[in-house]
């Protein structure tokens, strides 16, 4: 039997990208689950509570901020806040979009922990809500989002990443993945645990990292002799470090060039963020956003091609095409579903509510990256 429950998902920057993330999650785990609400950075989820494993769910997401379970829903007049047995409590309260009811909440906090006895220390920040590094393990957190209270059960833990970059022996920051955007394409996949993901842009291997934390075996492929030898170092470390099983390989080679080395329908999964042309340090001239999307598309099309000869039949492909800013605002790209469709590559939407391309950018990136998810008809 299903006992579902409702739980505030929190995202980070690029909500669309996070909800996609997260439905991604679940169907690859099988989990059952039910989009209750979506509004900007928030949405309310139902889960099976007997599944349901919030810290670990929020560990392995890369866009999710906070989990937090809902306790009420327009009432909260019988709701007991706290059921621990200290009578020396630190709470704290979030406020997504509706003060008066967060006021108004928060007197009713004050009013039954003083009826209980319980002393009870309320944290103040400079906003109306806590970033995840100002939440410490012993405090309460309550989050209100229009006339909905929940309490956080999973916060996400930034200061990880950051040192997990600090401790990689190699990095070349022009051509990292980050660890945020590596599990968001990661999960997007829907690969499983033991399953096999290629990264053909492999870099200094942030994405195979990222993939065998959770149990994937992989297979990166990259250009560059150094870096090659860059993400040797650096998977060899990340399974020495949290004593992995899975297994990686690196290939120095062009990605066009995979059927050489990887055997026919092997490949479970892609996940990659590809070369998108020289570092850009300002906006781009329109002419010149042309020139490389031009030699782009060429170079997508045969490492597309390369990558159909590959994958097994449903394998998806969670690749990143460039949409580049010019000095004049406008946006220059190359047709990419045209390029598909010479393939016989389909897009491969999720659920009512995600359709891709999806967009992840900064409103000061030069480069907008467009988040395809494909397979092959």
């Amino acid at each position: 039997m299903n006992i579902m429950k409702k739980y505030l998902f929190v995202f980070g920057r690029n909500p669309d990208v996070s909800l996609a993330e997260a439905i991604s999650y679940f169907v690859a785990r099988n989990l059952i689950y039910k989009i209750e609400l979506v509004v900007e950075e928030l949405a309310i989820i139902s889960l099976d509570e007997t599944f349901f494993k919030g810290k670990k769910i929020i560990s392995q997401l890369g866009g999710t901020v906070k989990i937090g379970e809902i306790l009420s829903e327009g009432d909260y007049s019988d709701l007991i806040p706290y059921m621990g047995s200290s009578s020396k409590i630190k709470y704290a309260v979030s406020s997504y979009g509706n003060p008066e009811y967060t006021l108004e909440f928060e007197d009713y906090l004050k009013s039954w922990f003083k009826s209980e006895r319980i002393k009870a220390q309320k944290k103040k920040g400079n906003l109306d809500r806590l970033m995840p590094k100002d939440i410490s393990s012993d405090l309460i957190e309550y989050l209100v989002f229009g006339k909905h209270i929940a309490r956080s059960v999973a916060v996400s833990k930034p200061a990880k990443y950051k040192q997990r970059d600090l401790k990689r022996p190699e990095n070349d920051f022009l051509k990292n993945t980050s660890i945020r955007l590596s599990k968001m394409l990661i999960n997007l996949s829907q690969v499983k645990k033991k399953e096999l993901l290629l990264d053909p842009f492999a870099g200094t291997g942030v994405i195979l990292q990222e993939a065998m934390l959770s149990k994937i075996n992989v297979i990166g492929v990259d250009i560059d002799n150094k870096t090659v030898h860059s993400a040797i170092k650096n998977c060899g470390w990340i399974k020495k470090e949290y004593n992995l099983k899975t297994n990686f390989k690196l290939i120095h080679d062009d990605s066009s060039n995979l059927a050489k080395y990887i055997e026919s329908n092997s490949i479970d999964a892609v996940a990659t963020e590809p070369y998108m042309g020289p570092y850009l340090e300002n906006m781009i001239t329109h002419n010149a956003a042309l020139i490389t999307s031009k030699k782009l598309e060429k170079m997508y099309f045969s490492v597309l091609s390369a990558i159909s000869k590959v994958l097994k039949r449903n394998a998806k492909v969670v690749i990143i095409v460039p949409n580049f800013r010019t000095k004049k605002d406008g946006r220059v790209t190359f047709n990419f579903n045209a390029l598909l469709d010479k393939l016989n590559f389909e897009i491969i939407n999720l659920d009512k509510s995600v359709k891709f391309p999806l967009v992840y950018a900064d409103s000061d990136s030069k480069i907008e990256r467009q988040i395809y998810v494909i397979s092959k008809k």
